[in-house]
């Protein structure tokens, strides 16, 4: 049996309040996404889509790993989620920056890894959205 940590609760705040701020700017005319809605966006329009480290998230690398930490008001820290170090993983992290799209990022690992486009496109948005789910990272952009 696998053990799943329950979020905490300032991670619980931040999505709460991502909520509240989206349903604000919704009732105010901006369109507004869920995150589990964005995935189903034709490969085109999620090709656009910039994603950042989502605030208040750090992380440390060792040898095999990228863990992912979100720190308390208190300065103590909890693991929100860890990332296998893989020349992949971390050319997609390392490119989460609010500026290059998923797009961009599949490209890159094209060219600078040699994977086949499909292989890098898959790889990006998984990585993306698994980072996401887990509440590491954000998207940067609005796509329509």
């Amino acid at each position: 049996m696998r053990h799943t940590e329950l979020p905490s609760r300032r991670l619980f705040a931040r999505r709460l309040l991502g909520e509240a701020a989206a349903f604000v700017k919704e009732m105010s005319g901006e369109p507004q996404r869920r995150l589990s809605d964005l995935a189903d966006l034709p490969r085109e329009r999620l090709a656009l889509l910039t994603g950042a480290v989502a605030p208040g998230v750090e992380w440390t690398e060792s040898d095999q790993a990228v863990q992912f930490l979100s720190r308390a008001a208190d300065g103590s820290a909890t693991c929100i989620a860890v990332l296998e170090r893989s020349p992949e993983n971390l050319a997609v992290f390392d490119r989460l920056n609010g500026v290059r799209t998923l797009g961009e990022i599949a490209d890159s690992l094209t060219q600078d890894l040699g994977l086949e486009r499909e292989q890098a496109w898959s790889h990006a948005v998984t990585t993306f959205f698994g980072l996401v789910e887990k509440g590491v990272c954000v998207p940067a952009n609005v796509v329509d």
